[in-house]
């Protein structure tokens, strides 16, 4: 669903695109893990950090259905409701992992 947005726009990057993909794979999986933990931890800083991250990182593969929740878990995670956050966390997980199988496979290609 999202392939097409994604392609398009790491294309703007011409010969950067893989070695970009390779670190917003990366990035992208450091900070699903870190909503995780700040959840089990209850750590409002942590969550509030993450979701900022990765609303920077889906914007720039321009998700907008991505951009949305996790720009809603940050501001809820500002608003200390780790309640909220974390059902919106089970919104973004299916968005995530649709993401990240996208450019596993751009990073299978290489």
């Amino acid at each position: 669903m999202y392939e097409k947005a994604i392609d398009g726009a790491l294309d703007i990057f011409g010969d950067k695109a893989m070695g970009l993909t390779q670190i917003i794979h990366q990035d992208l999986k450091k900070y699903y893990g870190a909503m995780q933990q700040a959840i089990k931890e209850q750590n409002v800083a942590d969550a509030v950090l993450a979701a900022h991250s990765c609303k920077s990182i889906c914007g720039l593969l321009n998700v907008p259905d991505a951009i949305e929740v996790v720009r809603q878990m940050e501001q809820i995670s500002r608003d200390n409701d780790l309640d909220t956050y974390e059902k919106l966390f089970a919104e973004y997980t299916p968005i995530y992992t649709e993401i990240l199988a996208h450019l596993s496979h751009i990073l299978d290609q290489e």
